[in-house]
């Protein structure tokens, strides 16, 4: 795989999980603002579940985004 082809690789890649997470945000953000007290435990827990789930985006875009950071600084010498 060329250099060219992997950076287009890890761009997508990270592009597609920051996507995902500001998905994951807006969801998270919808199910806040549908929250009452005094809160049922259904709802509690699909709360919680839906915060797991923009917490596991998070974690996946930073993952991709740090690949992407490393090989650009890998590759810094192209560009100087």
């Amino acid at each position: 795989m060329s250099d060219q082809q992997q950076f287009d690789l890890l761009r997508q890649t990270c592009s597609a999980t920051l996507k995902q997470l500001i998905s994951a945000s807006q969801n998270t953000e919808l199910h806040m603002q549908i929250l009452s007290l005094p809160i049922s435990l259904d709802a509690a827990r699909q709360f919680s579940a839906q915060r797991k789930a923009e917490v596991a985006a998070h974690e996946a875009y930073m993952v991709a985004s740090s690949h992407l950071a490393a090989f650009v600084q890998q590759h810094l010498y192209i560009v100087n």
